[in-house]
């Protein structure tokens, strides 16, 4: 089987997952994946096949067997096993391995060193300059034939799996291989759930019986429709999709079935998303802005005029945002060079039903501040009623003498207009602060009557 790839300039996915550990790089060096817990390149997809180029001026002898692999801790070649020749001896002077050269990196010598074994007896090891020597921790290792694959250099990887053009493919865990013939036709998304695997193909879930040691795909059955859903992120306890008819996030918890989440329709549309466990966080992307969604509270920020192109990554430390150029992390810790992130948050409108007009007498608001800084605040109140929609903008300045000794203060907006059929109130402050709680204080008013003029 021969899989093509075009080497183009102008490369989309430069860096992708393969485990939360191992990162692959889209280059044509063998050593593409980036182990994050030790920051050392291991050797990843290569095309080194046992290629071998014999010479001597004995005569031949008897046949011998001869076999050269190109093996790292989280991927090897292709294992074409045993050539029979008739070289006689066949040594380390006598053998040549070529066509496989790597830049010299921070990487041990044992991850991009090709074994040789004569007569399925380790021999010796050529490394990347062409130099040999002999490893002592292979002494007497016997060679055994591998069917475990490498991927092609450019495949898309997706929590365990990789989309072909029209076919998916398992990867054993933890490595970027898989064994030959181990995928199945279709274009899946593989996540797992309380331990469970389960496969998604943009109509229907199934539950995945998967091999937990060499990722051999056993079976596959149907569990339910979610026909035009698109795969968001996976956490824990629930997988996120989401559906373009009206920007709407559901959520699968391992059920029969799918729950709406959230419908997002006055928002930008969502493009994708990631899931911190770190973070706590679910952050989704639009084209100009940020939605996070923490402990079921959804808020949003608008992206810098350089955050173009951008990638997501999921790290010990948190989300990563990045581009060729540069990266970002959205954290309540203070870091060097960071700057707070203006915040302004919007209440619902709230009120009574079958029409009746509440009387809000006060909001009052809770406001936390870790340092007891100077802040400004500015507050706005939106009022509606039968005919009229108001607005009413009030600033505080807060001082340090204003906040009691755990760091809170607790300001207070009068309405002008205090009678309405809804009221909503929105903060802004280019603090960094907790808003604790927004609380109306409400009163039963009159009913709302619609003037004579328009009753029919």
């Amino acid at each position: 089987m021969f899989i093509i790839k075009k080497i183009s300039k102008n490369i989309t996915t430069r860096l992708q997952a393969i485990t939360p550990i191992l990162f692959k790089i889209n280059t044509i060096t063998p050593l593409n994946i980036l182990d994050t817990e030790t920051g050392i390149l291991q050797v990843g997809s290569c095309d080194y096949n046992g290629r071998m180029l014999f010479n001597s001026t004995v005569a031949p002898g008897i046949s011998q067997k001869v076999a050269s692999i190109f093996e790292g801790q989280y991927s090897n070649g292709i294992d074409t096993g045993d050539k029979v020749v008739t070289i006689n001896p066949i040594t380390a002077s006598s053998v040549q391995i070529v066509g496989a050269r790597i830049p010299v990196v921070g990487t041990g010598t044992g991850s991009y060193a090709i074994d040789t074994y004569i007569e399925d007896v380790y021999s010796f090891s050529t490394l990347n300059d062409g130099s040999e020597l002999v490893k002592p921790e292979n002494a007497d290792l016997i060679y055994v034939a591998s069917t475990i694959v490498p991927l092609a250099i450019g495949s898309n990887y997706n929590n365990g799996l990789s989309n072909g053009p029209n076919n998916t493919v398992f990867l054993k865990p933890n490595y970027d291989g898989t064994s030959i013939g181990n995928d199945i036709a279709g274009i899946f998304t593989g996540f797992k759930l309380f331990g469970q695997n389960y496969l998604f193909d943009t109509r229907n879930f199934y539950t995945a019986d998967i091999d937990a040691i060499n990722g051999i795909f056993i079976s596959k059955m149907f569990l339910c429709p979610a026909t035009g859903l698109k795969y968001i992120a996976s956490t824990p306890t629930r997988i996120y999709f989401l559906s373009k008819f009206d920007n709407s996030i559901f959520i699968f918890d391992g059920g029969r079935s799918l729950n709406k989440f959230q419908r997002m329709n006055s928002m930008e549309t969502i493009n994708s998303g990631i899931f911190s466990v770190t973070d706590n966080t679910l952050l989704l992307d639009t084209d100009n802005t940020f939605i996070w969604v923490r402990d079921e509270i959804i808020s949003q920020n608008s992206k810098a005029t350089d955050q173009t192109s951008l990638k997501y990554y999921n790290t010990d430390n948190g989300l990563v945002i990045g581009n060729n150029n540069s990266n970002w992390t959205y954290t309540y810790n203070n870091v060097s060079g960071a700057s707070v992130v203006p915040l302004k948050i919007k209440t619902g409108y709230y009120g009574f039903n079958l029409n009746v007009k509440s009387i809000l007498s006060a909001w009052v608001i809770t406001i936390y501040n870790e340092e007891q800084a100077t802040i400004s605040v500015k507050g706005t109140s939106y009022v509606i009623d039968e005919d009229i929609a108001r607005e009413q903008i009030t600033n505080w300045n807060i001082n340090p003498v204003d906040y009691n000794d755990g760091g809170y203060v607790r300001i207070r907006l009068q309405p002008q207009y205090q009678r309405s059929l809804g009221t909503s109130l929105q903060i802004e402050t280019s603090s960094k602060v907790f808003i604790i709680s927004i609380l109306p204080e409400f009163a039963t008013g009159e009913t709302a009557l619609v003037p004579n003029a328009r009753s029919r």
